[in-house]
């Protein structure tokens, strides 16, 4: 993740699948996190519960939201998060 910069990207929809807590110690991967929360495009990320730093900086931004996915929500989560994902991109007209 490291060498991974996004500022860039035209792509109206960035997932990140996994950030895990060695990912944490990149402060290129934080800025770019940062950067992307605070821009035109959507950001779809996986954290792993045990990266409090991460989990921390997200609750307290307004303009996000945060979803533990359990073994009860797992199986219908994938089809909201599609079409939440779906509205939110036609709003932005992608």
């Amino acid at each position: 993740m490291e060498e991974l910069d996004l500022r860039d990207s035209l792509a109206p929809l960035i997932i990140i699948d996994e950030i895990c807590k060695m990912d944490c110690r990149s402060w290129r991967l934080i800025d770019n996190g940062m950067l992307l929360l605070g821009g035109p495009r959507t950001l779809v990320a996986t954290i792993a519960l045990y990266v409090e730093s991460v989990i921390q900086l997200v609750e307290q931004r307004p303009d996000c939201r945060l979803v533990t996915v359990t073994r009860e929500n797992c199986d219908p989560f994938p089809d909201e998060l599609a079409i939440e994902l779906q509205k939110k991109l036609r709003r932005r007209g992608c």
